[in-house]
């Protein structure tokens, strides 16, 4: 996981993540990130951010609230056989 943060012009902060979402290692052929789904309180509450595939991983840009202290990610992939994998990382990075 690759994340960058910074501030916009308005001084909304802004995040940009990078979770990699492929075939590698999986002796798969073919795949795709089916859904990336990001949490700013602890998983109570998920909001789907669209992604974007740039080479071999997936980009999303958050726009997180002012009062957010950390970042939870849930990412889910599937495999053109069928095959599936979520994972949820709790607490992913923190914000400032």
């Amino acid at each position: 996981m690759r994340h960058t943060s910074g501030t916009s012009t308005r001084g909304r902060r802004l995040v940009g993540a990078s979770p990699s979402c492929g075939t590698r290692g999986t002796g798969l052929r073919s795949g795709k990130c089916g859904r990336v789904e990001v949490s700013y309180d602890d998983g109570a509450t998920w909001q789907r951010s669209d992604a974007e595939r740039r080479g071999a991983a997936w980009r999303t840009s958050l726009k997180a609230p002012k009062k957010a202290g950390f970042v939870s990610l849930r990412v889910t992939a599937r495999a053109s056989a069928g095959n599936s994998v979520a994972q949820t990382i709790t607490r992913a990075f923190g914000l400032r």
